[in-house]
C-alpha cells in the first residue's frame, strides 16, 4: 500500500498491483483445493480397490508357492499356485491341502467309500482297479504303496486319498493318510511358472 500526506493526514491508496495479487492468490487456492479434492478421490478409490482385492483373496481365492516336486512336471518347485477356495472337490482334481502343518499340492485319487488296495508287487488299486498311468494328467509312473502302508483301507466319509503326480518321489496320502475335506484349501485353477534367471 502506498501512503501520501494530505493536509497532515495519512491517506492510503491501493497499489495498482493489489487486485492482481488477490486474483493470483485466489487462483492458487482454487487450484490447490482442486488438487486436494482429486487426491482425496484417488486415495478413496485406491482404498476401496485394495479392500476388494483383499476380500477376493481372503474369501474366494488363495495363493501359495509350490515347495518340492510332488506334482512335477505339471507344477514345478517354486511355481506360484492360484487356487479357488472350495471344498466341493471331484475326483482327479488338482488341489491344495494341509498336512502335518504344511501346505501341499496333489490330485484327488479316491473319495469316500473307495477301497484302496495293492497288488502282489505293491501297485495301488482302487476298488480292485489299477491306478492308471495318465499322460494327459501328467502321471508317467506306476503308483506303488508306501513301505509299511496298511492296506486295504476304505476311504472314510468327508475324506480323500490324494496322490502327487510325481509318484516315485511325492509325499501324499501314502505318507499322510486320508485327507479330511476340511484340510483341503481349494482347487487349483492356475499355475504361474517362475523362471530361474
Amino acid at each position: 500500500m502506498r501512503t501520501r500526506r494530505n493536509k497532515g493526514k495519512r491517506v492510503c491508496r491501493k497499489s495498482r498491483y493489489a487486485g492482481g495479487i488477490d486474483t493470483i492468490d485466489t487462483e492458487e487456492r482454487k487450484s490447490r483445493r482442486q488438487f486436494l479434492s482429486r487426491l482425496r478421490a484417488f486415495l478413496t478409490e485406491l482404498a476401496v480397490t485394495a479392500a476388494l482385492v483383499a476380500a477376493l483373496f481372503t474369501l474366494l481365492l488363495g495363493v501359495t508357492v509350490q515347495h518340492g516336486t510332488d506334482m512335477y512336471p505339471a507344477i514345478r518347485d517354486g511355481d506360484i499356485i492360484l487356487y479357488l477356495r472350495t471344498r466341493d472337490i471331484l475326483n482327479t482334481e488338482a488341489v491344495v491341502y494341509e498336512a502335518e502343518g504344511e501346505i501341499h499340492s496333489g490330485r484327488t485319487a479316491a473319495c469316500a467309500g473307495t477301497k484302496v488296495g495293492s497288488t502282489g508287487d505293491g501297485q495301488l488299486t482302487f476298488d480292485g482297479i489299477f491306478m492308471p498311468v495318465s499322460f494327459e494328467q501328467g502321471v508317467f509312473q506306476r503308483t506303488y504303496a508306501a513301505p509299511g502302508e496298511k492296506l486295504p483301507l476304505t476311504v472314510e466319509e468327508e475324506h480323500y486319498f490324494i496322490l502327487g503326480d510325481n509318484r516315485k518321489e511325492a509325499k501324499d496320502s501314502r505318507v499322510y493318510g486320508q485327507i479330511d475335506r476340511k484340510r483341503i484349501k481349494g482347487r487349483i485353477i492356475s499355475v504361474l511358472r517362475r523362471r530361474r534367471i
